[in-house]
């Protein structure tokens, strides 16, 4: 775990892990198990920290979308001479 992403620390007590081991849980966590040599609490940090870098990305992601749709809709409009809406 690198880069500027902070996570805040949250406990990890054995009724949580408990709490956490369903089919389910296999599912989503197999990676970050595997990447932690089944160590449940590093791939819980892992899986937390995965979430934050991915919340980070959202919101200029999201910009970029919208800069990308108005620039395609633009582009449309102009060639076609009419406006024609992109939603």
């Amino acid at each position: 775990m690198g880069g500027n992403v902070e996570v805040k620390a949250f406990p990890c007590s054995e009724a949580l892990l408990r709490r956490r081991e369903t089919p389910l849980a296999r599912d989503r966590l197999g990676t970050y198990l595997a990447a932690s040599g089944e160590d449940q609490v590093q791939a819980l940090r892992l899986h937390t920290w995965n979430t934050a870098v991915s919340d980070a990305f959202y919101g200029p992601l999201q910009g970029i979308k919208f800069a990308l749709r108005n620039a395609m809709h633009a582009m449309h409009t102009h060639s076609r001479q009419r406006v024609m809406l992109f939603t």
